[in-house]
């Protein structure tokens, strides 16, 4: 039997291999805001929908819709920490859907994902962690050895709640994509 889900919008998705066809930037938008990073060991609520906001307005602008997506597999399935992505059990399962899942995005959006443009967003997320340490988390020295020698972008970390940031990613989406097939 293939497995199925529905999304936000009421659309069937086999979420074990996605089609471009399949994918809604409202479903991802929801699924997004909904969702609070470090699987919620933080100090206040913060969506993976805002963390990526913030990504796509620190990276270079030739890499911003990227950036914009560049967690959009999640949408469906979960923000994993990234110590959990590191075992090698997870790892082994986990690579392979998030890379289905992100390439029928890119796919669905126009994206030509390249070494240059993944490095550009992996910077910034890394240094956009550091903000987010460092705002969100108890004891943000707690990571000075993982992040030692990252500087922080200066992300305004907000905290909007998830239907504000719902919004907001909407509006970045269409700020970058003007027109939408």
């Amino acid at each position: 039997m293939i497995e199925w889900d529905q999304t936000y919008t009421g659309r069937r998705i086999d979420p074990l291999n996605p089609k471009p066809a399949d994918i809604d930037i409202e479903d991802i938008a929801h699924a997004l805001a909904m969702m609070c990073r470090y699987g919620g060991n933080v100090s206040r609520f913060y969506s993976v929908a805002e963390h990526s906001i913030l990504v796509s307005q620190h990276v270079a602008p030739q890499y911003a819709r990227e950036a914009l997506l560049h967690d959009a597999c999640e949408a469906g399935a979960v923000d994993m920490p990234r110590w959990l992505k590191r075992l090698p059990a997870i790892r082994a399962i986990v690579v392979g859907l998030e890379l289905r899942r992100t390439n029928a995005i890119y796919e669905r959006f126009g994206i030509e994902s390249t070494r240059e443009s993944r490095a550009a967003v992996k910077s910034i997320d890394k240094r956009i962690v550091v903000d987010e340490i460092n705002e969100l988390k108890t004891y943000p020295e707690m990571y000075t050895d993982r992040y030692r020698g990252v500087q922080p972008v200066g992300a305004d970390i907000i905290g909007y709640s998830p239907e504000h940031a719902k919004v907001m990613f909407l509006l970045r989406f269409y700020e970058l994509w003007p027109v939408v097939n």
